[in-house]
């Protein structure tokens, strides 16, 4: 972070989110978007212990099969492995690029939500009386967990030796977004985001209600966390159009690809065929949203339509149920709305830029 020079106010349309001019002057906003969503972030904050696991405890210990504990606990490590992984990556990898104050408000917003996501998952273990070692060393002992993590940390890599010059030289641009589309539309928007899928095919059973109600949350939270960074993207490709090659498309697709070949190597160590969740029919439905996702930035689809059939329980798990979330604008983020029916109306200003198109 660098101090503006004395006696030189920064006008707010001389703002930028990268590349701009050090300014601590919070207002008059240049992107008041971001602002939105980081107050109506607030407006949702909720704590784990809020929500009972009295029938969790039981569930877990009498109602469960083995391979429905298996895939609890796998999918329990891989959260809260991630979301410690997106945390430190926050803190230490995206602030060092960003010059717009308004940016770091919601990225501390961001920051705080992982926290709460990681507390939960160690409420839920307490609570089951699981054992700590197994759930939080499982992605240094499982080759399917380790490969994610790894990934994640090859993009970590780049963001901390990325520097970018006052020549706005558009490969570092490009290099940038780059990184930021594997945080939105992988780690974010896919790795996390159908994760919690797992859970609730046992909360279609009536199973694990307290885990579930918390994991609805935490997903509601990570699907703002997408929008956010998909419109930052959007936003850079409108500021820096130069900088959004073909080549930098390609590389994103490809991004994409190799994401989906880990989580379905993860898939068939976690789905056994319980209650109809396969690992096919999760990536399946994996791959679906991937598509989206790419679509969401003017990247092409990286997956055809055989591979790519949404699960069709899972619907009303997924927190997010506009008509078409990817095309309409984001629905009002508040917690009395959260866990119930979805609207039409927008939730942020007109003028963010349309996720469908650059």
């Amino acid at each position: 972070m660098k101090l503006s020079p004395f006696g030189q106010p920064l006008p707010a349309n001389e703002k930028r989110l990268i590349l701009g001019e050090p300014s601590q002057q919070l207002f008059p906003l240049r992107y008041p978007w971001i602002w939105d969503m980081y107050r109506n972030a607030k407006k949702n904050h909720w704590e784990p212990e809020e929500y009972s696991l009295s029938q969790d405890v039981y569930d877990y210990k009498h109602a469960l099969t083995d391979e429905e504990r298996w895939m609890f606990d796998w999918a329990l490590s891989m959260l809260t492995t991630q979301d410690l992984v997106v945390m430190g990556n926050l803190e230490e990898a995206i602030e060092r690029h960003l010059t717009c104050p308004e940016a770091s408000m919601y990225l501390a917003r961001q920051t705080a939500e992982e926290g709460i996501h990681t507390e939960s998952y160690q409420v839920i273990v307490e609570s089951l009386a699981l054992d700590e070692d197994k759930v939080y060393q499982r992605y240094l002992q499982e080759r399917s967990l380790y490969a994610k993590i790894e990934y994640a940390y090859s993009f970590h890599r780049r963001l901390l030796e990325l520097r970018m010059d006052d020549h706005q030289s558009f490969d570092a641009i490009g290099n940038f977004i780059e990184c930021v589309a594997f945080w939105a539309l992988v780690m974010e928007g896919a790795w996390f985001y159908y994760g919690f899928n797992f859970v609730y095919a046992l909360k279609d059973r009536g199973l694990m209600p307290g885990t579930s109600e918390i994991f609805q949350h935490i997903q509601r939270d990570e699907g703002m966390h997408r929008r956010f960074w998909l419109n930052i993207i959007n936003t850079l490709v409108s500021e820096y159009p130069e900088a959004y090659t073909s080549q930098v498309q390609e590389n994103i697709r490809k991004t994409v690809v190799h994401a989906a070949d880990l989580e379905a190597f993860y898939a068939h160590d976690v789905c056994h065929n319980v209650m109809g969740i396969s690992a096919d029919s999760y990536m399946d439905h994996y791959r679906a949203g991937s598509n989206q996702l790419l679509e969401s930035i003017g990247v092409e689809r990286a997956f055809g339509p055989h591979s790519c059939r949404p699960l069709p329980w899972v619907a009303k798990y997924e927190i997010l149920q506009e008509r078409n979330f990817f095309e309409s604008k984001v629905a009002e983020y508040q917690k009395q709305s959260a866990l119930g029916e979805w609207g039409d109306n927008a939730g942020m200003p007109d003028s963010v830029m349309p996720l469908s198109s650059k």
